[in-house]
C-alpha cells in the first residue's frame, strides 16, 4: 500500500517525471506486481537479494545518467509528494545552477499535539560533533515551520533531488553504506566539490516512517546498521583520533 500511494503521488505531480523506476530489493510481498498492474508505465529493476539502500538507489541513478536526464529524484516507497513539490524543487535547482542536491520540507503522517502534522525535516545542519545534526523543529508541530528555501548541510535520502551533472562529478551514493549515512556522505562530497545543498521549504512531502534515526525502541538490526554506518562515515571523513 505504501508503494502504491507513493507512485500515485508521483503520477499526480504537476511535473510528471520522464521515467519512473522502481528498484526492488528482493521483496516477498507482491508489492511490485501490484504496482505494475496499476501503473503499467513504470520500469522495474528486480534484484535477487537485498543489496541495501544505497546500492539499489544507484541502479536507478545509473539508468538516469545513461539517458541524459538533467535530474533524478530518489523517493522512498513510504514517502509521498504533494502535487507541486517536484515542480518547485526543479524550479529552485534551475534558478541555482550550482545546486547539486535539493530536498523539501517533510512531514510525518503522525500528528503533533496541536493537530498539525509533526515535522520531520526542514533542513539539517552539521553540529560540532559529526554524528550530531541540527534539525530545527523536528518532532514538533509543522504549523509555524520554515517556509522559504535555504541552503543546508544535509538533505535526507527519503526525498532527494540530484542534478545529474553533479553526480557525474562526485559519484553517486557510496554503496558500502548498506543503510543510513549514505545521504550525509553524498552531501558532504557534493559540498567539498563546490556544489550547493538546498531545502525547498515552500513545498512538502510526507514520510510514513516507523523508525527514525532518533526513535526510541528501534529494532536491534536497525541499530546495528546505524552503528556500522556511523563508524564508516567517521572513518571516511575524519582523522582517526577525532573519529
Amino acid at each position: 500500500d505504501d508503494l502504491l500511494d507513493c507512485l500515485a503521488s508521483v503520477f499526480s505531480s504537476r511535473l510528471v517525471p520522464a521515467a519512473v523506476v522502481v528498484v526492488d530489493n528482493a521483496s516477498q510481498d507482491g508489492s511490485v506486481d501490484r504496482a505494475l498492474q496499476r501503473f503499467s508505465t513504470i520500469e522495474v529493476v528486480r534484484n535477487p537479494d537485498n543489496r541495501g539502500f544505497a546500492a539499489a538507489c544507484n541502479q536507478g541513478i545509473e539508468l538516469t545518467l545513461g539517458r541524459g536526464h538533467d535530474f533524478v529524484l530518489l523517493l522512498n516507497q513510504d514517502a509521498c509528494l504533494e502535487p507541486t513539490t517536484l515542480e518547485s524543487m526543479v524550479e529552485l535547482a534551475t534558478r541555482h545552477p550550482r545546486a547539486g542536491v535539493i530536498g523539501a520540507k517533510t512531514l510525518s503522517t503522525s500528528l503533533a499535539p496541536d493537530g498539525a502534522p509533526a515535522l520531520l525535516y526542514t533542513g539539517a545542519w552539521r553540529s560540532w560533533l559529526p554524528l550530531w545534526q541540527r534539525v530545527p523543529g523536528v518532532g514538533r508541530s509543522s504549523r509555524d515551520s520554515a517556509s522559504q528555501p535555504c541552503e543546508v548541510d544535509y538533505v535526507w535520502g527519503h526525498g532527494m533531488l540530484l542534478r545529474t551533472s553533479a553526480v557525474r562529478e562526485t559519484g553517486a551514493l557510496d554503496s558500502r553504506f548498506f543503510m543510513y549515512f549514505e545521504d550525509l556522505d553524498l552531501c558532504r562530497r557534493m559540498r567539498q566539490a563546490g556544489w550547493e545543498i538546498w531545502c525547498d521549504a515552500r513545498v512538502t512531502m510526507s514520510h510514513r516512517i516507523d523508525d527514525a534515526s532518533r526513535a526510541h525502541g528501534s529494532q536491534p538490526w536497525r541499530w546495528e546498521l546505524k552503528t556500522d554506518s556511523a563508524r564508516r562515515f567517521h572513518r571516511k571523513h575524519f582523522k582517526q583520533p577525532y573519529a
